[in-house]
């Protein structure tokens, strides 16, 4: 039921690893879509219902936990 823009999640993976993200990600104008719906957001009632599944991540503990795993193998 949360929305993020995908600018909050550059900003919050390169938050967590202590970087600035304006020095490694730039904007394309070349590639936005004029026709771009504004908000597009899922509704996870029915799944939730039907197969009894619960919420496990949040935004930020599921970056979290993926900035963990590619730190480890890469790092």
């Amino acid at each position: 039921g949360i929305s993020h823009t995908v600018k909050e999640l550059v900003q919050y993976v390169f938050g967590t690893l202590n970087l600035d993200w304006k020095k490694y990600v730039g904007i394309d104008q070349r590639f936005w879509r004029p026709d771009e719906l504004v908000h597009l957001k899922g509704d996870s009632t029915k799944v939730k219902k039907v197969l009894g599944l619960e919420l496990v991540y949040s935004f930020e503990t599921m970056l979290d936990e993926m900035i963990k795993h590619w730190m480890e193998k890469l790092g």
